[in-house]
Formats: structure tokens, C-alpha cells, sequence
């Protein structure tokens, strides 16, 4: 946008030196106005007279594209941005890097927030120079009382999407702000599967080690427990939210996985194809690893991408009390096996 030129009068000038007895002529430039400069010192009586004025450009900025409604947003200052929208011209969509509401949304200005959605031609999805929204913004930073009240609106893209793929509610979940995850898990039209990095809301919850996200995820039923999880923020590099939990220490969490119905326990991480048991050997987590087995849905023969198995990685650290365990599971899978391959000829050419 390309704004023209518009010397100061005189009236103007004495308004804005008035202001502050910091400010200058030479300060005076004549992208700067005395609304200006009267909006970012907080003058309300300046501004109040000059919103007066007819023929005042209240949207004109200042040398770095910032309208008198931006400053008095960025101060938290609610009479001055009460009084700026009752300027005939103002545009409360102000294209800027930051528009007026995504700053309301950034630093918790609720109040702000809600005199500006209250405006008649306030856009409720207005980009940032970021491409992220309002809804975006509040639930990043976890303002459940500006996201709530975009939410009202009945307006808002309730599933926004940044550059990056991230949403407003994995963002919620990144960071457990739980109160916005709640009012966001109450909309119609978003995607709670949705993957950023690799990783859904549920495995976010699992790798930050969040578990009052990570249950409520669980109560609200909808969400995909298997889902790939990006550990290091390359989509190849993947495992299962039972890896990632493991490796993470959430206990906790690691143990409500081993009770959910659907959980994969020998799916692999896609670097090394290591199961959660290769993890829990590797890392000498024995109590991990006699727990594993006990399940009846691990696989003790498995091997990884170079060809070892979890009993070789077992012997590599001298571990004889976990190779003997893994070689008693072991037999008795493969008698498990050939029981049944007794029992059902037919399934003998499947082994």
C-alpha cells in the first residue's frame, strides 16, 4: 500500500509536540501525525479532539507502517482504541504485519480483543505477516478467553492451518493449554488427527510428556492412538506413540498404552526398525522389558534394519538375566506357535 504524502499543520504540530516534550520537529516526518504520536503516548484527550476532525486520516501511518490504531493496540490502551474507531475512516483490518486483533490475540488484550470483534467490518481470520489468524495466535499462546470469544463469532475458521502446518489446536496441545484444547474439542470441523511433523495432537501430548492433554485426547474418543509419530521433525524419521512414550520416560503414559486395545506393540521406528522392546534393552530399562514380553503380543525373534534382534542387543550389553528372560519368552512363543500349528494343519504354510 502506498500512502501519499501529507505535510503537518500547523494545528497538527502543535498537538503533537504538545504530547511529549521528548518529541521534536525534526521527529515530525510526514508519515508520523499527531494522532500518531498522540495514540502512542496515550493522550486521550489529544486524540479525543483529533478524532473529532472530519477530514482527519486516521489510518496514516508512521515510517514503519504502524497506524495510530496498531499503537494504541500494542499499549493495551482500550479508551484510545475506543475513541480511533469512532473515526469516520478507520480500518480496523489494517494491513499491517501485525493487524490490530492478531496483536490483541498475541499479548491476552481480551478487552481490546473484544471491542474489535464487536466492530461491524472486523475480519475475524486476518492474516498476520506470519500467515497465522487470531484463532491461531490466542490458542498458541493460550488465551482461552480471546479464543473463546473468536469461537463465538461464528465466523472463524475454527481449523486454521499456518505455513508450517501446525492448527490452532495443535498448538493447544503442543503447549497443554488445556482450557483451549476444551473449548476447541468441542468444534465441529476440525481434524484432531491432523499431522504436524509427522506427529498428531495425541503424539504431541506423548512427546512433550503432557498427560492432563493426553487423557482428556483419550476421553474424547476421536483421536488416532497409531499414529506415525515424527520424532525429529523429518517425516522419515518415525515411531509409534508407544516408542516415543518409552523413550521419553512418560511412564504413565506408557502404561496406559500397553492397556489400549489397537496399540501395535512391535510396530518400528522407521530410522532403525527398533521395537519398543529393542528400545527398553537398549536403554536398560528392565522393567520395561519384563513387562514387554508379558503381554503375549510382543515379538522376541524381531530384528531390526541391520539384522539384530533384541536378544543380540541383550548379550551386546552382558545383560544375562534379560537374555535368559528373552530366551524363556522366547521358547514359549515358539511352542505357543507350534501348539497351534498342530491344532490347525492348515496353517502351516502361513509360518
Amino acid at each position: 500500500m502506498v500512502f501519499a504524502e501529507r505535510p503537518l499543520t500547523m494545528l497538527e504540530l502543535r498537538h503533537a509536540v504538545s504530547v511529549s516534550k521528548h518529541t521534536t520537529a525534526m521527529d515530525l516526518d510526514f508519515m508520523k501525525t499527531a494522532l500518531w504520536y498522540a495514540a502512542q503516548q496515550g493522550t486521550t484527550r489529544v486524540v479525543e479532539l483529533l478524532v473529532q476532525r472530519q477530514k482527519l486520516l486516521a489510518n496514516l501511518p508512521d515510517g514503519g507502517i504502524d497506524s495510530p490504531l496498531l499503537e494504541a493496540t500494542r499499549r493495551n490502551d482500550v479508551a484510545i482504541v475506543k475513541l480511533l474507531l469512532q473515526a469516520r475512516d478507520i480500518d480496523v483490518n489494517y494491513p499491517s504485519h501485525e493487524p490490530p486483533l492478531c496483536i490483541a490475540a498475541e499479548k491476552g488484550y481480551e478487552a481490546i480483543a473484544k471491542i474489535l470483534l464487536n466492530t461491524r467490518d472486523i475480519d475475524v481470520d486476518n492474516l498476520d505477516g506470519s500467515g497465522d489468524t487470531p484463532l491461531l495466535i490466542a490458542s498458541m499462546f493460550g488465551y482461552a478467553g480471546i479464543v473463546r470469544r473468536l469461537l463465538r463469532t461464528g465466523k472463524v475458521d475454527a481449523d486454521p492451518n499456518d505455513g508450517c502446518g501446525d492448527t490452532a489446536f495443535s498448538w493447544a496441545v503442543k503447549y497443554g493449554h488445556v482450557d483451549v484444547i476444551k473449548l476447541l474439542l468441542r468444534q465441529d470441523g476440525i481434524d484432531f488427527n491432523w499431522w504436524v511433523d509427522g506427529r498428531t495432537a495425541l503424539g504431541w501430548a506423548v512427546h512433550v510428556n503432557n498427560e492432563e492433554p493426553f487423557f482428556m485426547l483419550l476421553d474424547f474418543g476421536r483421536i488416532d492412538i497409531e499414529s506415525r509419530d515424527c520424532r525429529w521433525g523429518l517425516s522419515r524419521y518415525t515411531a509409534s506413540s508407544l516408542i516415543d512414550a518409552l523413550e521419553h520416560g512418560n511412564t504413565k503414559i506408557f502404561q496406559t498404552l500397553l492397556t489400549l486395545p489397537g496399540v501395535d506393540f512391535n510396530r518400528t521406528d522407521d530410522d532403525d526398525g527398533r521395537t519398543a522392546l529393542m528400545h527398553a534393552v537398549q536403554a536398560g530399562q528392565h522393567d520395561i522389558v519384563k513387562q514387554l514380553p508379558g503381554t503375549g503380543k510382543v515379538d522376541i525373534g524381531a530384528r531390526d534394519n541391520d539384522g539384530r534382534s533384541v536378544m543380540d542387543k541383550a548379550q551386546e550389553q552382558g545383560n544375562n538375566e534379560i537374555t535368559l528372560l528373552l530366551l524363556k519368552y522366547r521358547q514359549n512363543q515358539l511352542l505357543s506357535v507350534a501348539s497351534e500349528a498342530t491344532a490347525t494343519p492348515h496353517k502351516v504354510a502361513r509360518i
